[in-house]
């Protein structure tokens, strides 16, 4: 390959417009060439020389590219000649930073069990209550942006800062913050999700949806099956009831309801086809799995039978 040739491919591959084709050739020609003379380059850290080679080479290239009109050809190549180690080294250099492995993140993971309720500790400063049946996902140590996973419904309060965004992935559902406090449900066997915002401004989205802002007071529901955000009014303080083992219902239907009792107690219970879109209303406190399912039942003019595989709310139906 002649000088002007591998100019051209080299450039062409720093703008990333080079060809599979050529690339494929300036790679065996690099490999040629470094059996002759470059090998001791690929055993040389990248940051030592890369950045320096690279200035020298695009501060030459652009001003002798002003002046190629005027320039006679032997001179190019004695410019070209000079810049072919500089650029032989950068390529090497960039090729071996591809093929580098980066070091692997570490991940830390929490969960509760059912009946469990825990805070943790963010390597930023950020808070989480973690609900029962729940676990989040985090890296140890946080880069630019600060990346949570969560499983279940958890309230957190999440130290400010303008430059790392906060992001919590709940299945499909995306909440962005830079700091501020809300509340996320979105364990994976419900029907949808909701955040609820306590403090601060808070983006939801989900994947290839529109974003929904939200402010203290406000919440979204989000239906899983068609995608759709609905924003509403909300209670934060009904909504993170749950942190001190109460649980308060406004028009909510029974099915939702004896989920939450199954992420709480781990037992599922089972309800008649004619109770199904019975609607709770009220705020039920206790610690006994069986007291709440006769406050639940009594609630919707039912009974709870004990069955083999757990309980089951029967009944005429509700008014």
């Amino acid at each position: 390959m002649d000088r002007r040739k591998f100019l051209e491919l080299f450039e062409k591959q720093q703008q990333r417009t080079i060809t599979p084709a050529e690339e494929q050739l300036l790679e065996k020609w690099f490999d040629g060439l470094q059996k002759t003379g470059l090998s001791d380059w690929d055993q040389q850290a990248v940051g030592d020389h890369a950045q320096l080679e690279a200035e020298i080479y695009n501060a030459v290239i652009t001003r002798e590219n002003n002046k190629v009109r005027r320039m006679a050809y032997p001179y190019w190549y004695g410019i070209a000649a000079s810049l072919l180690l500089i650029c032989s080294i950068a390529f090497f250099s960039i090729r071996n930073a591809k093929h580098t492995p980066s070091a692997p993140i570490a991940y830390q993971t929490s969960r509760t069990a059912y009946g469990e309720v825990k805070k943790i500790a963010l390597p930023d400063g950020s808070e989480i209550w973690l609900n029962a049946g729940s676990s989040i996902r985090y890296p140890q140590t946080f880069g630019r942006t600060r990346e949570i996973i969560l499983n279940g419904e958890a309230f957190f309060e999440v130290v400010h800062d303008k430059d790392r965004p906060f992001i919590v992935h709940a299945g499909t559902l995306n909440t962005q913050v830079l700091g501020t406090s809300f509340n996320i449900k979105a364990y994976p066997d419900d029907a949808g999700a909701v955040v609820a915002v306590a403090t601060g401004k808070v983006g939801v989205y989900h994947k290839g949806g529109a974003t929904e802002f939200l402010t203290p007071g406000q919440a979204v529901n989000y239906e899983k099956h068609t995608g759709r955000i609905a924003k509403i009014s909300t209670s934060i303080a009904d909504a993170t009831a749950w942190k001190t083992g109460r649980l308060v219902y406004r028009n909510v239907l029974l099915s939702e309801a004896l989920l939450d009792l199954y992420h709480k107690y781990g037992v599922k219970v089972g309800v008649a086809a004619s109770m199904r879109h019975c609607r709770i209303y009220g705020t039920f406190e206790h610690d006994r799995l069986e007291k709440l399912l006769e406050m639940l039942s009594y609630s919707v003019n039912g009974k709870v039978i004990k069955t083999e595989s757990g309980y089951e709310i029967r009944g005429k139906g509700c008014n």
